[in-house]
């Protein structure tokens, strides 16, 4: 016999799970960022060392990196509880109707 769910646990195992794709994520992100850029670095020194090019995509694609850091680390429960509250109110809305 199976045993009953709530709708906090499962809130909480959702919001787990959400969490740990998305720092999975990152974490690829930040790696991607680090091979990509190494290879540039290395690409500019052979090839133009006497311009340094390679400072703009470091620059701004760590923005991104930076952004994505925020969101997955800082501003996720935030956004999860936006969502939550989101769905419980469109929720009543409907059981109204």
């Amino acid at each position: 016999m199976s045993e009953e769910i709530t709708l906090e646990e499962y809130k909480k195992a959702f919001f787990e799970v959400y969490k740990e794709q998305r720092r999975k994520s990152f974490f690829l992100h930040l790696t991607i960022y680090i091979l990509v850029n190494t290879a540039s670095i290395i690409i500019n020194f052979l090839f133009t060392p006497t311009f340094l090019w390679v400072i703009f995509p470091i620059f701004f694609w760590g923005i991104g990196v930076i952004w994505n850091y925020l969101g997955v680390f800082l501003w996720i429960d935030q956004k999860l509880n936006e969502t939550s509250l989101k769905a419980e109110y469109s929720l009543k809305k409907r059981r109204k109707t």
